[in-house]
């Protein structure tokens, strides 16, 4: 004979509005199973062999995957697989992180963690964030070209993605007297991305030059996002005579994640003579990211 108080109705649905343990209170223990399809579980332990697996999927298409086994080419061990959301066209390899057991080294374990990655993007990137706003430093952070610890960026090598960059070559036939900054001529320009809201950029700077008169100096300096920066100065008493100038400059107050174009640039700040540079002459422009 039937149940006098069923707990679902003929096609299997829930007609009770939930069914739960005698211990439930929601948030602090029990489990509830409602009609709604919610469900809430505490202190929840589910068993499985290395091919079992808790999976959580969302509408935006991101997911989260829990399993044990083996990783790609990684050893065993237990994982959690994160996959952003949909973009249009582009198919993500998931995120991970969890526990590979290191085969080489007895007895020894290691944490992996593997940015999300899609052919096609960016360098992908894993950060450590003080703080869930824009606004909020980057405590750590690294991808396939750069690491970077609190503001201070560390290059890996070529391909960079934005911690330095710079250029030298031969001087290029020019001159001027003007006493306004104007464009160095030649190869006297590059573009540099900018990555942290907090941190600075250095310019360092090298040039040599002679002047048609003596007591006459020029001043060097980087345009950088429609500004005019300083970077050196020298005073030359000697005409017709080629010397070298270097200097550095720190900028602060440039918008992170941005491409900037750092144009070399000059001026003669004092004396009558013509500031002159020709192909005996050098140019250095070197743009880095700091603390």
């Amino acid at each position: 004979m039937p149940f006098s108080n069923e707990i679902t109705g003929g096609q299997g649905a829930l007609v009770r509005p939930a069914i739960k343990s005698p211990n439930f209170v929601s948030g602090v223990s029990g489990w509830s199973i409602d009609r709604d399809g919610s469900a809430e579980f505490t202190d929840l332990t589910i068993d499985g062999s290395t091919t079992s697996q808790i999976k959580i999927e969302f509408t935006d298409g991101s997911s989260v995957r829990i399993y044990a086994g083996a990783y790609a080419a990684l050893g065993d061990g237990a994982w959690i697989e994160f996959t952003p959301a949909d973009v249009a066209g582009i198919t993500w390899e998931p995120g991970v992180m969890g526990t590979e057991v290191i085969a080489t080294v007895p007895e020894s374990a290691g944490l992996i963690l593997i940015s999300p990655a899609a052919t096609g993007c960016p360098s992908a990137s894993i950060q450590l964030e003080s703080g869930a706003t824009a606004a909020d430093d980057s405590i750590f952070g690294v991808d396939a070209n750069f690491i970077a610890l609190d503001g201070e960026v560390f290059s890996l090598g070529a391909g960079l993605y934005g911690s330095e960059e710079g250029i030298s070559n031969a001087g290029a036939a020019d001159s001027t007297t003007s006493a306004t900054y104007v464009n160095l001529a030649g190869t006297s320009s590059f573009t540099f991305r900018k990555l942290f809201a907090d941190s600075r950029v250095r310019i360092d700077m090298a040039a040599s030059y002679f002047v048609s008169a003596g007591s006459t100096g020029a001043r060097f300096g980087a345009r950088i996002n429609g500004t005019d920066f300083d970077v050196m100065q020298l005073f030359q008493n000697v005409a017709a005579s080629h010397v070298f100038a270097t200097g550095s400059a720190l900028i602060s107050g440039l918008p992170a994640d941005n491409n900037y174009t750092v144009q070399g640039r000059w001026r003669r700040f004092t004396g009558a003579g013509t500031c002159q540079r020709d192909a005996n002459d050098w140019l250095t422009i070197m743009a880095r990211e700091v603390d």
